[in-house]
């Protein structure tokens, strides 16, 4: 991590990492999509 690189890649080839989560569960982590899914909502209600 400190020497730059995907994170994601690293977490998955950690095998301390891979005791408790699989490939699926770390791709869902860093799926942008999944935090912002309800950017539009917050905005509507910040900027009304």
């Amino acid at each position: 991590w400190e020497k730059g690189g995907d994170f994601p890649a690293l977490l998955k080839q950690d095998t301390d990492i891979r005791k408790y989560l699989t490939d699926k569960e770390i791709d869902k982590a860093f799926d942008m999509k999944n935090h912002l899914k309800n950017v539009d909502k917050i905005f509507n209600r910040v900027f009304k």
